[in-house]
């Protein structure tokens, strides 16, 4: 029996329905939780509502999380329930770099299918796709880009925190 073979519309499509979905389950169930808006993505990538909760610091004319600057965690750990542990924090820092790897893989599928697929005609946007492609992936390639970036900020964090000379954390 001869092998049937696809056509060019039928694997466009089968790259399109690709798409519309993170080959990582996780950060497929992390998108679905998370939206578009900025704390509901931080809770879903990162999982705890600490890494959102702003505090009005002295010299910042915003309020800062503890991704903008470690002092926030060293000012209100109790308050946060930071753990006390450099070694909690190193271990964080380990995980959330590999999360961070898969994000940055997922970003860089998305792209190269969407270039593939859609061609790479028209102006860049930030997040490296083009204007023209569609909405959902789009959306899709923002998260992925967004979630590397917030999960990078959290490596520097605990990467901080664990080497931290403050008498907080031992």
């Amino acid at each position: 029996m001869p092998k049937k073979t696809k056509t060019a519309a039928q694997l466009e499509r089968e790259i399109a329905q690709a798409l519309t979905q993170f080959s990582d389950p996780d950060i497929e169930r992390m998108f679905k939780k998370g939206g578009s808006d900025h704390d509901r993505m931080v809770l879903a990538v990162l999982g705890d509502p600490m890494y959102a909760k702003r505090f009005k610091m002295p010299k910042w004319n915003i309020k800062p999380t503890v991704l903008d600057t470690p002092d926030v965690a060293i000012k209100h750990w109790n308050e946060l329930g930071i753990p006390r542990s450099k070694n909690a924090h190193a271990q964080r820092a380990d995980y959330f770099r590999d999360l961070r790897s898969r994000f940055q893989a997922e970003h860089k599928r998305l792209l190269s299918e969407g270039d593939r697929l859609y061609g790479a005609n028209g102006p860049v946007i930030s997040g490296g796709f083009h204007e023209d492609w569609p909405k959902d992936l789009k959306d899709r390639i923002r998260f992925a880009a967004h979630g590397s970036t917030l999960l990078g900020d959290a490596v520097r964090l605990h990467e901080a925190l664990s080497k931290s000379r403050s008498p907080v954390f031992q």
